[in-house]
């Protein structure tokens, strides 16, 4: 049905007069389309990705610098390192050279001070030989964690502080770099990800994704929302870059922009299941309106659920009843 059609309907099943903004119906079906994917995993997108070694660090994400100096005073005192600008799936030179613009500025001061990041040993350094009379460095987690989330861990592997009487320090391994990656886009929900092409044993979902914090080959997978989109994170953490990801997931179908333009255009569903989509945009519309209309929203959500759940079974009848969204690899936001 295309999409003028399913307006239409919306109106004519929901009892909408026009005092209902076309444009409102338009995105609640758009909204309608997401959750019913999400819901069904009826449309499916099959990508291939691979390892790599990269980087995210937000604007709401420190460490606590200290650079001591002769005679127990200080270069920098206690200092929240914060990027002005967040970076994401940067190298970990890029990510040394925007952390280093931070430490030298106007914020921090360290202006000779360098940050810097070895690809061969995964390890960031702060180098401060060249400032006058350092005695110290010290790293910890950030002085107002009601403000940050804890970088420290990611950047240099410490859990309390770390800490170095001399004008370089260099922290342990970074030890994410290569356990995260960024999803596509258009993601919502993950049905299944392999891992270097071995189908006989999929990646099954970890509920905890801090858990077993581990080196090696992933067993597990978690899947969660950053400011720049959506992240998966393997456990174990892969140690090998290039190595073959595929992820076969439930994608966001391309919203139909509002507006004439669109109104002869369809959703990628099989149109038995458009009832689905007009129950949920009456579900959405009626959640915006008067009381009563309130009342009877849920109405219709409950009837989305059934031509939801006759969805579910056509799936798995199609797949010879093999087929368990409540148990295969299910992960999503």
């Amino acid at each position: 049905m295309i999409r003028s059609a399913l307006v239409s309907k919306v109106r004519e099943f929901g009892r909408f007069n026009t005092a209902v903004n076309k444009t409102v119906i338009e995105t609640n079906l758009d909204e309608a389309a997401k959750q019913f994917s999400r819901d069904t995993h009826i449309i499916l997108k099959t990508v291939t990705k691979v390892i790599e070694e990269k980087f995210s660090l937000g604007t709401n994400e420190a460490f606590k610098l200290t650079i001591g100096t002769a005679g127990g005073g200080y270069l920098v005192n206690a200092v929240d390192v914060v990027l002005g600008a967040a970076q994401n799936d940067v190298t970990g030179a890029a990510l040394a050279s925007a952390l280093q613009a931070i430490v030298q500025g106007i914020g921090v001061g360290a202006t000779a001070t360098t940050v810097s990041y070895s690809q061969s040993t995964k390890k960031f350094t702060l180098t401060a030989s060249a400032e006058s009379s350092v005695t110290s460095i010290t790293v910890a987690p950030p002085a107002a964690p009601q403000t940050y989330y804890d970088a420290s861990y990611k950047l240099f592997g410490i859990l309390v502080s770390g800490s170095i009487a001399a004008s370089a320090y260099t922290g342990a391994a970074a030890p994410y770099c290569q356990a995260e990656m960024k999803l596509p886009s258009d993601f919502l929900e993950m049905d299944e990800v392999i891992y270097r092409d071995e189908y006989y044993r999929p990646l099954q979902p970890e509920i905890y994704r801090w858990r077993n914090d581990t080196d090696g080959d992933p067993d597990f997978f978690s899947v969660y929302a950053q400011a720049s989109g959506d992240y998966i994170r393997f456990t174990a953490h892969p140690q090998t870059i290039d190595t073959r990801v595929e992820l076969r997931y439930a994608y966001k179908p391309s919203a139909i922009a509002t507006g004439s333009a669109g109104d002869a255009l369809s959703y990628p569903f099989n149109a038995s299941y458009d009832l689905a989509l007009i129950f949920y945009a009456i579900y959405l519309t009626k959640l915006g309106g008067t009381p009563e209309e309130l009342q009877g929203a849920f109405t219709f959500k409950a009837l989305y659920n059934e031509a939801k759940e006759q969805a579910e079974i056509d799936i798995a009848a199609q797949t010879g009843g093999g087929y368990d969204l409540t148990q295969r690899g299910r992960q999503g936001l």
